[in-house]
């Protein structure tokens, strides 16, 4: 890969019970993906693709989004918009749970213009793009629409993450019918038994297996929190047995927002250099063991 896009929705980033240290951080779940993916190699473009606002935060978050090495040429910008923000609450096991402002941020806005989605990825030239349920949750029926086709005809390589988070949708079937559709054509699908439980009634491991190995034909890798990672080949390795790749949690962690996102950039830059799936899902558990001792999306450099 020489060059990999990131869609999706960047936020100001706040932790529950922590005053302002006069330090402005961002986070979202395919922009923690980004980086993940830029700290892993700087020999390969990396860009996030979003929309900001034209205010103070909107520019501070794409100077941040610079000092990580993330390409934002391509960023676009609504003068009547501004970004989101969210705030994470810890319980005592480190498990998170958040509470959003995001109801005027400029993402939901990224592909509004007719064609644009098209126009973006032409212009971008991706080998890869990466993006999320959330990023098409907070976009309009129309936009997803646009970006599927887009992707469809285009014939860039697809990774694809779930990430089911029900407030965001309309209702369940339509998270439902467009998580299915961007797996179909995903090369890979990066998603978690949590998700797959939620939005499609799995409740093991081998049940999402079974159903992913069915429905797509993609490489398909399933996280269960500190339990073991599995990977499903994908068609063209349908004989090869599911890889399972341990878990060894030794401590309490102490926040486990963006884990999964690290371990997603990481997986998928290790992929695409041509790791085998046993290497790059251990690569991306070590980094994902640092994240969850540490506060927030994404580790300090």
């Amino acid at each position: 890969m020489n060059r990999g896009v990131c869609i999706g929705e960047c936020m100001i980033e706040a932790i529950a019970g922590r005053g302002n240290d006069g330090l402005d951080r961002f986070a979202g779940d395919t922009f923690n993906t980004a980086v993940y993916m830029a700290r892993e190699s700087r020999a390969h473009e990396v860009h996030f693709l979003t929309a900001v606002g034209q205010d103070l935060p909107s520019a501070q978050m794409v100077q941040a989004m610079r000092r990580e090495g993330l390409r934002v040429d391509n960023i676009l910008e609504r003068p009547d918009r501004t970004v989101g923000r969210y705030t994470i609450h810890n319980d005592r096991r480190g498990e998170r749970s958040f509470t959003y402002e995001r109801e005027q941020s400029a993402a939901r806005t990224l592909f509004d213009d007719p064609g644009s989605a098209k126009e973006l990825l032409q212009l971008l030239d991706p080998d890869l793009v990466y993006l999320s349920g959330v990023s098409l949750a907070i976009l309009p029926e129309s936009a997803r629409e646009q970006l599927l086709f887009a992707l469809s005809t285009r014939g860039t390589v697809v990774a694809f993450d779930p990430n089911y988070r029900r407030p965001l949708w309309e209702d369940a079937a339509h998270a439902r019918r467009w998580v299915q559709a961007f797996a179909q054509i995903s090369r890979y699908l990066l998603t978690s038994l949590e998700d797959d439980r939620l939005l499609l009634g799995l409740d093991s491991p081998e049940q999402s297996q079974a159903y992913w190995r069915q429905a797509i034909p993609g490489e398909v890798v399933i996280k269960n929190g500190g339990h073991s990672v599995i990977v499903v080949p994908g068609s063209d390795e349908i004989r090869a047995a599911p890889i399972v790749v341990p878990v060894i949690e030794e401590t309490q962690p102490v926040d486990t927002t963006g884990a999964g996102d690290a371990f997603n950039g990481v997986y998928l830059i290790q992929r695409l250099m041509g790791i085998d799936p046993a290497a790059a899902a251990t690569a991306s558990i070590s980094l994902c063991s640092k994240v969850v001792m540490s506060s927030g999306a994404i580790l300090p450099l």
